[in-house]
């Protein structure tokens, strides 16, 4: 068996170590801990980020169904226009057939 102060020296060694190890851990939770912390910060971020981008696509979205709302107005008005054309250039036709049939028959008769 040892002597008291070869036990009180081993005992200290080991003390050591173990404070060691404790410190080791100790720094080890600590680098954990910052990780940690930018981990989530850059999570929190991507949150934020993501948030925008769909608030931005609902804008893009909403833009998308107020111009297909305008382009079926327009496509509404342009068949209106395009009904009272057609009348309009009947009407003109007609018009026009009576006035060089008259203008012919005058022609006709004077000759």
């Amino acid at each position: 068996m040892g002597t008291m102060t070869e036990d009180h020296q081993q005992q200290n060694v080991r003390l050591d170590r173990i404070e060691t190890k404790i410190d080791q851990i100790t720094n080890s939770v600590s680098q954990m801990s910052i990780q940690t912390a930018v981990i989530h910060e850059k999570v929190n971020d991507l949150e934020v980020r993501r948030r925008e981008q769909h608030e931005r696509s609902n804008n893009f979205s909403r833009r998308v169904d107020d111009l297909h709302d305008c382009v079926h107005k327009v496509e509404q008005h342009a068949g209106k226009l395009e009904a009272q054309m057609s009348i309009t250039t009947k009407i003109l036709f007609v018009l026009s057939a009576a006035i060089v049939t008259g203008v012919g028959n005058l022609l006709f008769n004077l000759v």
